[in-house]
């Protein structure tokens, strides 16, 4: 395996990070892959961009060999602090998409709400989904 092949792109909205003092940048995750020569994006939903559906997204992100959306959102993201995220929609992009292969939690231990938000119950229950539609 090429050193290239093991990169992945933390990919968000473009200019998600404005409130953050960095920057403004106008690159799409995709573009961001396709500059980088990058096949494999973490695509992170960010000051609640994108909301669901993520099926546009997905379409563009079609010629890359593997994306992970995320289930819970950064810190800065509000809509999915129910104890279950986004993980509907994740798999349901999973079933429509083959090269979505997974979800991951961004800024878990940020703020006690998201804690709460999410204690070992909401976690298990989330694996448990995610395992059963492997």
């Amino acid at each position: 395996m090429k050193l290239q092949e093991k990169f992945w792109l933390w990919g968000q909205s473009p200019n998600s990070h404005a409130s953050h003092k960095v920057p403004p940048s106008r690159m799409t995750a995709m573009e961001g892959c396709a500059y980088f020569s990058i096949d494999r994006c973490c695509r992170v939903v960010m000051c609640s961009h994108p909301r669901p559906p993520f099926d546009q997204e997905s379409i563009a992100m079609e010629p890359l060999k593997e994306v992970v959306w995320s289930i819970v959102g950064a810190g800065g993201t509000v809509e999915n602090n129910d104890g279950k995220g986004d993980i509907n929609e994740v798999l349901r992009q999973a079933d429509l998409f083959d090269n979505i292969t997974g979800g991951v939690l961004d800024d878990f231990f940020v703020t006690q709400e998201r804690r709460d938000a999410f204690p070992p119950e909401a976690l298990a229950e989330l694996r448990r989904r995610l395992r059963a539609s492997a």
